[in-house]
């Protein structure tokens, strides 16, 4: 049988997880503002909950599949430090933005309703931003988009 003419890469790996992510991140964005439209009830603090809920069950892992697969690829291939420093800074702010959404889901008050609706539109801007600019500068880092998984 002969090799696929395109063999699956890392590359292509995260960009179907970021695929993956979109309409989670827009129901995100949708709970969002359900919450921080006054008065919030139980049904929109429950509906942020479960869009949260996403950053733990997948973004956070994503980004750990990042930093141990992907971004060693793009250094073997030529990506900068600076590049890959920027982009763990990144993962290093969005983990911060979803530890304070944690905790500001927990405190439960009308106040940290707010905090969590701001919270989360604020990591899903960042998300979305990260993610362009992630495919766009390994996009420019010869041979990654040929690395196969």
């Amino acid at each position: 049988m002969p090799a696929p003419a395109h063999p699956y890469t890392t590359f292509d790996a995260v960009l179907d997880e970021h695929e993956y992510f979109q309409p989670a991140l827009d129901r995100a964005t949708t709970a969002a503002e359900r919450l921080a439209r006054a008065p919030a009830g139980p049904h929109e603090l429950a509906e942020a909950r479960e869009a949260a809920e996403f950053l733990w069950t997948y973004a956070l892992p994503h980004m750990d599949f990042e930093e141990t697969t992907l971004f060693p690829k793009a250094q073997e291939h030529g990506a900068s430090d600076a590049l890959i420093g920027a982009l763990l800074a990144d993962h290093l702010a969005l983990r911060d933005l979803a530890a304070r959404i944690r905790a500001a889901d927990a405190a439960g008050e009308a106040e940290e309703r707010a905090d969590v609706a701001r919270l989360l539109r604020e990591f899903v801007l960042f998300f979305e931003r990260h993610i362009e600019a992630e495919e766009e500068l390994f996009a420019q880092v010869p041979g990654v988009r040929d690395d196969p998984v």
